[in-house]
């Protein structure tokens, strides 16, 4: 009849301190906190949906030729934005607070595309 009966979890569970290996217990922190950094990078989710997520995305986006355009147009114009704005704050004469502080504003330079 004892065969039968529950253990507790304290039971089931074998002592760490009792372990041969000093190393074991190192192990199992690395193996804890690896698992941990990547659920904080994930916001928890799983690594391998995060991949199947962007592979059907990227998927959908190779059989899309008009998006891939409108994606390009858009990524240049980004690029071309940038541009103009690295020469205007490297301008001599100017200090760069004043540049960046005019980029916030909508019209009142070329930022805006």
């Amino acid at each position: 009849m004892q065969g039968l009966l529950r253990r507790t979890r304290s039971e089931s569970v074998p002592n760490q301190t009792n372990s041969l290996d000093p190393l074991d217990g190192l192990a199992a922190t690395r193996h804890r906190s690896s698992f941990g950094a990547i659920a904080q990078l994930t916001s928890g989710l799983s690594p391998a949906t995060l991949a199947q997520s962007y592979s059907d995305w990227l998927t959908h986006l190779l059989g899309s030729p008009g998006k891939q355009l409108q994606l390009a147009a858009k990524g240049g114009r980004k690029i071309m934005r940038f541009a103009d704005y690295a020469m205007r704050s490297a301008s001599p004469g100017r200090p760069i607070a004043d540049n960046m502080s005019s980029a916030w504003f909508v019209g009142t330079n070329s930022l805006v595309l």
